[in-house]
């Protein structure tokens, strides 16, 4: 996957909403409209390189981070404890009845999100 994709809309480094319209302006740079924050509903377009970089820094582009998922199984042990399993990317894995952790009773599995 590209870093930065043709119709998405990402930030720039002032905060600004930039859509990419082109990946091939003059071989391999991208267009951006840029929303103007002194002129609102004002746009203007910026290059970039394939990696973002403008000549003006504070028109740089932020790249998305990654959205991880993942599932904790949440365990309770004889004492009465809570326990907590390793995370899982597998849900189908999470939420198998068949998995055991010797003793323990399964009291759920949560969902975990997070950006890396």
């Amino acid at each position: 996957m590209k870093p930065f994709e043709v119709g998405k809309t990402y930030k720039d480094a002032a905060g600004r909403d930039v859509r990419i319209v082109d990946d091939k302006y003059q071989g391999e740079r991208l267009l951006g409209i840029v929303s103007s924050m002194r002129s609102p509903g004002g746009e203007f377009i910026v290059s970039y390189n394939s990696n973002g970089q403008s000549d003006a820094c504070c028109y740089s582009l932020i790249p998305e981070k990654e959205k991880i998922e993942g599932w904790i199984r949440v365990w309770k042990n004889a004492d009465g404890r809570i326990h907590f399993g390793d995370v899982l990317t597998d849900e189908r894995a999470a939420k198998n009845p068949a998995i055991t952790m010797g003793g323990h009773v399964l009291l759920d599995v949560v969902k975990v999100e997070w950006e890396g």
